[in-house]
């Protein structure tokens, strides 16, 4: 599968297809580039496994010009607080606990100053948090309970030191990652586009004594089997509307239901009513999901199916039907679950 997905950045932990399966060969352009910020949220994502690694002893890649630490910080929004919840540096066991929460922050973004949103995910023992520039990872925060599925594909490793603790950095030849362990039985990993030093200067600035919750702009009513399994939250970085998106299983099934919003100004041409909605659909092919794709009020709900067997036709027109949007564009006001 690791082969077959090339294009992929991201996968799921456990095996899972990976998000940028979805993308559909057919559609180019301006959707291509709409479906890679909607991965964007979801990734809560594993990295691939090293592949090759060199050990760089004596000499390392050429980094960019140093990063300015004493720069000011640049604010980026964040999603509603959880304060009642407890905070990662507190009890490291919470790390990835619950798809509802995020405890990932960082103190500032210091050479960072253009980027277009930044988006939170969590699933069962897997939390990021990604600075996006329109379809791109400026930089990416993830941690996980285990050390193996923080690992990049490498061509060189060097030690470095993040604050007073041992670590690792990497470059893949494309960007940069320092991995090391911030708590016990939490690694962390951060990949930078721009060199080493920015991944190591926001590495000292992680900060992981906030909780922050999921928010997404709508709510999945009457789906009693139904659970949440993963949550995801995109803020721009100009205030405008945010998305949200939300992985969901129903009863027993191994199948997972991908709910997602998006700022989407592509035309939905209705091929079919689902859930008594007119909707497009695209039927799955190779490893392409089900999609369903409904219009309404500016935007655009997604519904991608990732089987594990054939796709149940009823399991999808409940999801659909039950897909009820919330109005007002602050996410402090949106449900932290689809099912609350």
């Amino acid at each position: 599968m690791n082969e077959t997905i090339s294009a992929v950045l991201h996968e799921h932990a456990g095996g899972d297809i990976r998000v940028e399966a979805l993308l559909d060969a057919v559609h180019t352009g301006a959707r291509r580039r709409r479906q890679r910020r909607l991965a964007r949220l979801g990734g809560a994502a594993v990295l691939g496994v090293v592949t090759a690694t060199v050990i760089v002893t004596a000499r390392v890649p050429s980094p960019a010009p140093p990063v300015e630490v004493g720069a000011p910080p640049v604010a980026f929004p964040r999603p509603p607080s959880a304060p009642l919840a407890p905070a990662l540096a507190r009890r490291p066991e919470v790390l990835g606990s619950d798809p509802a929460l995020f405890h990932l922050d960082v103190s500032g973004l210091a050479g960072i100053t253009d980027f277009s949103g930044v988006s939170w995910s969590s699933q069962t023992g897997h939390e990021e948090l990604a600075v996006v520039k329109q379809a791109d990872d400026l930089v990416r925060i993830a941690v996980d309970r285990q050390r193996d599925r923080l690992d990049v594909h490498t061509v060189a490793t060097w030690p470095v030191r993040v604050g007073d603790q041992a670590a690792e950095a990497t470059s893949t030849g494309r960007s940069f990652a320092v991995r090391w362990q911030p708590l016990p039985g939490v690694w962390a990993l951060v990949e930078a586009t721009e060199s080493i030093q920015l991944a190591i200067d926001l590495a000292e600035r992680l900060r992981l004594d906030h909780v922050f919750r999921c928010a997404v702009p709508f709510r999945l009513v009457g789906l009693a089997s139904a659970r949440v399994v993963r949550c995801g939250t995109y803020l721009p970085a100009d205030g405008t509307r945010g998305w949200g998106q939300a992985w969901v299983r129903l009863g027993t099934s191994h199948a997972e239901y991908q709910v997602a919003i998006a700022n989407d100004d592509a035309p939905v041409v209705p091929n079919d009513t689902v859930g008594g909605r007119p909707v497009q659909v695209t039927q799955a092919s190779g490893s392409r999901p089900f999609e369903v794709r409904y219009a309404y009020d500016g935007r655009v709900a997604y519904v991608w199916v990732w089987p594990d067997g054939p796709v149940d036709p009823s399991a999808v027109a409940s999801i659909v039907a039950a897909f009820t949007p919330v109005s007002g564009d602050d996410p402090r006001a949106w449900p932290d679950s689809p099912l609350r």
